[in-house]
């Protein structure tokens, strides 16, 4: 991994990336701007990696509390779905903008945990 403010202001991308095989790409609400220039510039890339993203799954999602809800920056409850699941449905809404594959992690850590083996959170429409 890689600071990506680091990598996209100082120069050098295409020096840097080209070549790699494979890129994932975890897309983050605070770093949004970035990560999706990266992606961008990633998929122009003369050595066409397979690019793949996983989506966001925080230890917020297996509580059975429900503060967890609440958005921690603005102190206000994000209607009608709840911060995370905001967030996942940008990132779904990026990868299938660009046409990446997206692999959705919170059911596997569902199955894993015995919880369930469907992600409750995965109920956004595009």
């Amino acid at each position: 991994g890689f600071e990506l403010r680091h990598l996209l202001t100082c120069g050098g991308f295409s020096e840097q990336m080209d070549g790699n095989n494979l890129a994932v790409l975890q897309f983050d609400h605070y770093n949004a701007f970035e990560l999706e220039t990266t992606l961008r510039l990633m998929l122009q890339l003369p050595s066409k990696p397979a690019i793949v993203m996983i989506s966001h799954c925080a230890m917020g999602d297996f509580s059975t509390r429900q503060d967890w809800r609440e958005h921690k920056d603005s102190h206000k409850i994000v209607e009608p779905y709840g911060f995370w699941e905001e967030m996942r449905a940008n990132e779904t809404k990026v990868a299938e903008y660009y046409g990446v594959p997206y692999i959705r992690t919170c059911p596997a850590f569902f199955t894993m945990f015995n919880r369930t083996e469907s992600d409750p959170f995965n109920r956004l429409e595009s």
